[in-house]
Formats: structure tokens, C-alpha cells, sequence
């Protein structure tokens, strides 16, 4: 019995893999069979720089399984809550900061890094970025109702994703080439969060509990203010990057503190956690920043 379990297992692990590898690459293929080269070659680029991102999540993603099998198997609900919500968030506003980044400064980037005769690629690269935001959720997600044992629904629901995806792209391709299966791509990524969020409610587990969503998405909005203004001052392309880059590090991490968005004490956690040599790194940073960290714990915000 033991065995078939085993094997059942992974039969279906390997089922969704085959599957969520098509939802990630059956966009480029058809691209390039319906639009030709040329539009392949500007949606490849964008896609390049929007999904860099998701090494946040996949070092997540790494850990969920055991982690959460463990509580699943003894029914502790509210705990499998408490750490979703918390890497969640972690992931969240990480990712969310350098998609921002991405989005803002999309046209510096897009030319730095592949030349001025890809320009056409920026707003592609933007119609990707709320698409690799939700698929950064996703990734963090599904070990999750993996352990709960319900490998045959994930199956289900990216099977009917990659249908949606699909058909989105054959409606969209033809009439607005790499644009339209970036908005494709990022509705059927929309469409894999939600349901994935959707699998876990019904098992009641509250995957943002805690989190300050409003102050968040207003400190996103005042980030991307800063950041364009930044980079305006100057006209050097890389200079650009850079000024505007720094800006928003320091407007939307500050703001991450003093808004409580993520505490120093989290911070410490997470360091220490690190293995080896990174942590001991970690740990001198840890002790630099630490006063300063401080200081921009919040006093009136609960």
C-alpha cells in the first residue's frame, strides 16, 4: 500500500510538471508560430526579465512541502496558516519590489541589456509583470496543497489553465503579436493564484492573514512614483538605472519597516536561518543595519 501511495505520488507530481511547464512555454511557441520570429524574439526578452524574479519564491517553494505535510497530518490548520501567510508575505513584498523596479524602468533596462532595436519589448515586459506576480504566489502555493494531498485538483485546475492559456493566446497573438500573449500569459498565471488561494480557503487556511494590504499597494504606488522621478534627473540610460534603482530601495524599504509591513524581529529570524557562510554574512549585515532598522519601527501604526 505503502508503495502505490508512493507511486501515485509521483505519478501525479510528474503529471503537473508536464503541466506547468506548458503553461510556461506554450506562450513562446505559439508566438512564433502565429506572429513570426520577429515578435517571438521581443516576447523571449521580455519574458527574460520578467520571470528572473522567481528565485525569491522557488527558495521558498523548497521548504513548503515537508513543512506543511507535517501540519497537515496533524490537522494543526491554524499553524499551516500562520506560515503560509508569513512566507507568503515575505515573497510578496520582495518580489513585488523588483517587479516594480522592472516595470518602472522597463524601457532603461529593455535597451541596456538587448539595444534600442528591442524597445518594442518594454510594454510587453509591463503586460508580463502583474502575470509573473501572480505566478510568484502560485509557486509558493501549490507545495502547499500538495501536502494536503490534493495533487489531483492542482492537476485539474492547471489542466484547464493551460486549455484557457491556449485559446487566449490563439485569440490574441493574431492581432497584437508578443503584446497579446503577454496579456494572455498574465490573465492564465491571475487565473492559477486565484484558484490555487480559492483549493486552500476551502481548507481554511487564510493565506494573507495579518498582511496590511492597503498600506501596501499604497507604498507601491508612492515607490513608483519615486522611482520614476528618480531616474527622470537623469538622461544616461545606466545612470538612469541606478539613480532610479536606489531611490526605490530606500523609499520602499523604509517604508516596509515603519509601516510594520515586516519586522526587525522577522528579520533576525530569517538571518539566522541562513546556512553557513551566508549566514555569518548575514549576521554582521544583521548588526550594522540593526539601529536603523530600529528606529523605523512603527509607533503609532498597529
Amino acid at each position: 500500500m505503502a508503495t502505490q501511495n508512493l507511486l501515485r505520488f509521483g505519478l501525479s507530481a510528474m503529471t503537473f510538471s508536464v503541466l506547468n511547464m506548458a503553461l510556461c512555454s506554450l506562450d513562446v511557441i505559439l508566438v512564433r508560430h502565429l506572429a513570426g520570429g520577429a515578435q517571438a524574439g521581443l516576447y523571449a526578452a521580455a519574458v527574460q526579465w520578467s520571470q528572473f524574479v522567481w528565485f525569491i519564491p522557488i527558495a521558498v517553494e523548497g521548504v513548503m512541502l515537508q513543512s506543511t505535510a507535517r501540519l497537515w497530518a496533524g490537522q494543526l490548520v491554524g499553524d499551516v496558516s500562520s506560515l503560509v501567510s508569513r512566507l507568503l508575505r515575505y515573497v510578496m513584498l520582495g518580489t513585488a519590489f523588483l517587479l516594480l523596479i522592472v516595470a518602472v524602468l522597463g524601457h532603461q533596462i529593455v535597451t541596456l541589456y538587448f539595444g534600442p532595436q528591442f524597445a518594442e519589448a518594454v510594454w510587453v515586459l509591463r503586460l508580463l509583470v502583474p502575470g509573473a506576480f501572480c505566478y510568484a504566489i502560485a509557486r509558493v502555493l501549490w507545495p502547499v496543497i500538495q501536502g494536503a494531498g490534493e495533487g489531483a485538483h492542482l492537476i485539474r485546475m492547471m489542466g484547464r489553465t493551460v486549455a484557457v492559456d491556449a485559446a487566449l493566446c490563439w485569440t490574441f497573438v493574431p492581432r497584437w503579436g508578443a503584446a497579446g500573449a503577454a496579456l494572455a500569459t498574465s490573465v492564465s498565471f491571475a487565473l492559477v493564484a486565484v484558484g490555487y488561494a480559492w483549493l486552500l480557503r476551502r481548507r481554511r487556511v487564510r493565506i494573507l492573514e495579518g498582511f496590511a494590504m492597503v498600506r501596501w499597494v499604497g507604498l507601491l504606488l508612492g515607490t513608483g512614483g519615486a522611482i520614476a522621478g528618480g531616474a527622470a534627473l537623469v538622461d544616461a540610460p545606466l545612470l538612469s538605472v541606478a539613480v532610479g534603482g536606489a531611490v526605490g530601495v530606500s523609499v520602499y524599504w523604509t517604508g516596509v519597516f515603519w509601516l510594520g509591513l515586516l519586522k526587525v524581529e522577522e528579520v533576525e529570524q530569517l538571518v539566522q536561518s541562513l546556512p553557513g557562510v551566508l549566514r555569518q554574512v548575514g549576521v554582521k549585515a544583521f548588526h550594522y543595519l540593526e539601529p536603523l532598522l530600529l528606529k523605523l519601527r512603527p509607533t503609532v501604526l498597529n
